[in-house]
């Protein structure tokens, strides 16, 4: 599937980039302050979790917080609370995959690379620190375009800077639905990588979520040839 191609297009978070232990603060942050305002057990806490991970929501944690409260106006409260508490561990708790820079120094040579991701404007400058930067040609981030997935125009942005028809692209992420479904749709191939703690487990909806192939580690790609179809 990769041999024909002339672009592979990145998503960061849960693919380059290990969150897991930031997701697990994100998860635990939640928990306290839900239970300040209702009763949460913590086993039911956890299906409840995996549960809504696996339903693919646009936001997990406003989904979480939505299961729990009733009340709109104390959803955003919480939320604002949330985000804001969050804030300072987004930098800190996020690291690259063991497997991350091999794969991409050996991918380069053979491909142009690029990035589309649902990420802030600080994230461009963290590549160079994560030691990613010089391997990216094209650099597409929803927060300086406009645009969040799954919304077409992020994907196509980056076709445009890459001056690449969708067919000669492929895009790998981990969202069946914000990473693999637009990219399909617009004729692109699409390679999704099964880690993450949120939607590793996450099971595709709908055929347009289905990706052409499935990997578990960016390993599979060292090669160019994707282990096994999805």
């Amino acid at each position: 599937m990769l041999d024909d191609k002339r672009w592979l297009f990145f998503d960061l978070g849960s693919t380059l980039i290990d969150e897991d232990s930031y997701l697990r603060a994100r998860d635990d942050l939640l928990r306290r302050l839900l239970t300040a305002e209702v009763p949460v057990d913590l086993s039911a806490y956890a299906e409840i979790l995996r549960q809504i991970k696996n339903s693919l929501p646009h936001s997990v944690a406003k989904a979480v917080l939505a299961y729990y409260l009733p009340d709109d106006q104390r959803q955003r409260i919480l939320y604002a609370a949330y985000k804001e508490s969050l804030k300072p561990l987004a930098r800190q708790m996020r690291v690259l995959y063991p497997d991350a820079l091999p794969a991409l120094s050996d991918l380069r040579a053979d491909y142009s690379l690029g990035v589309i991701a649902d990420q802030e404007g600080w994230v461009r400058g963290a590549l160079a620190a994560w030691g990613l930067a010089d391997h990216f040609s094209v650099v597409v981030l929803s927060a300086e375009v406009g645009f969040a997935k799954p919304d077409h125009r992020l994907f196509e942005a980056a076709l445009r800077q890459a001056c690449c028809a969708p067919g000669d692209a492929v895009m790998l992420g981990d969202r069946p639905d914000k990473d693999i479904a637009p990219a399909k749709v617009l004729g692109m191939g699409t390679v999704r990588i099964r880690r993450g703690l949120d939607f590793r487990d996450a099971p595709p909806r709908s055929d347009q979520e289905r990706a052409m192939l499935e990997i578990d580690s960016l390993d599979e790609l060292g090669n160019h040839h994707p282990i096994r179809e999805a």
